[in-house]
């Protein structure tokens, strides 16, 4: 299969790119498109490739990141590769992997950019005639030719994600640290994405019911809702403190950080200070925020608590705000 093929020279290139000791990157990495005048966050293209083309041999969750190869109108180009790292005794380790071109339909609504379709080219006798009819005739020479800066282009994506997901493991705190790490913060990305609406609801992972909350200085509400119910971006509702808070993230907040183990009100801190029993699950903070944000009143912050099965499912999330 060509993609088998791809990574088998991928993961030699990595090796021979570390042995030289070599540390810049030729690549691009993640680097957002736009489409009729509206940001394409590079989060929502690598969590829907990841959704719709990718596939896992340990249990765990495939991420992926991309080197851009250009764009016709509401279609977007690029290189991507896509790795399954788990966490097993403390470590990361390797399960599937892949290594493409992809081309992205965007939709845009409401000044809204929305992935709404992907293709791949096929595999053996297909491969090539599948290049020529996805992809524009100005890229087939990016994609053909095994060059050796395409390589590192290949090895820089791998080794960035690898890097992600030894950040992730790295920010849980001592004691808490699980196989699931990587696995819990894509998770919580792609419920982000969701709430976005650049993402379907079947991508992320809820339990039969899921609790929101407002944090106590909102007024400290509640609501417990179905997994069906909150596949309707609406029903993301709190009532609390005689207000209704809307967990949607506002539109203009092109920049995400997560971090494992802990929670956010613009600020990092400890999600026991203000929800102790939750945090004694495993949870993942998320702040959106413009890319100039001038000030803590334009972030917007969720944490998501997972439950603690092989295959983390969301149970609770807490809505956080830097000034009430």
């Amino acid at each position: 299969m060509q993609t088998n093929l791809f990574y088998a020279v991928l993961f030699a290139g990595v090796l021979a790119f570390i042995g030289c000791g070599r540390s810049e990157s030729p690549a691009v990495i993640n680097q957002p498109f736009t489409v009729n005048g509206v940001v394409v966050e590079p989060d929502s293209l690598n969590a829907y490739l990841a959704a719709h083309r990718g596939f896992t041999s340990r249990g765990g969750e495939m991420r992926c990141a991309y080197s851009p190869l250009g764009q016709e109108g509401t279609r977007v180009f690029v290189s991507a590769v896509c790795n399954e790292l788990v966490v097993v005794d403390g470590r990361l380790v390797q399960g599937s992997g892949m290594g493409r071109a992809a081309a992205f339909e965007i939709e845009v609504d409401s000044m809204r950019a929305k992935v709404v379709g992907v293709e791949v080219p096929e595999d053996g006798n297909r491969y090539a005639p599948s290049i020529r009819r996805i992809f524009p005739q100005s890229i087939w020479q990016q994609i053909f030719e095994a060059t050796g800066r395409d390589r590192q282009r290949g090895v820089a994506l791998a080794q960035y994600l690898r890097a992600q997901a030894e950040a992730s493991l790295r920010a849980a705190p001592a004691g808490e640290v699980t196989r699931s790490d990587p696995t819990l913060d894509s998770a919580a990305r792609r419920v982000v994405e969701f709430l976005r609406g650049n993402a379907p609801f079947d991508q992320i992972e809820l339990s039969d019911s899921v609790t929101l909350s407002v944090s106590p200085e909102g007024g400290g509400g509640r609501a417990t809702l179905s997994r069906e119910q909150l596949r309707q971006l609406s029903a993301w509702r709190v009532r609390s403190g005689g207000r209704i808070f809307s967990l949607i993230p506002p539109s203009g907040m092109t920049k995400l950080t997560t971090k494992v183990g802990r929670h956010f009100n613009c600020n990092e801190q400890s999600l026991a200070r203000k929800f102790p029993r939750l945090a004694e699950l495993p949870h993942v903070g998320t702040v959106l925020e413009p890319a100039n944000r001038t000030s803590c009143l334009q972030t917007w912050n969720m944490t998501f608590v997972f439950d603690t099965s092989s295959r983390p499912r969301i149970v609770a999330a807490v809505y956080d705000q830097w000034e009430w």
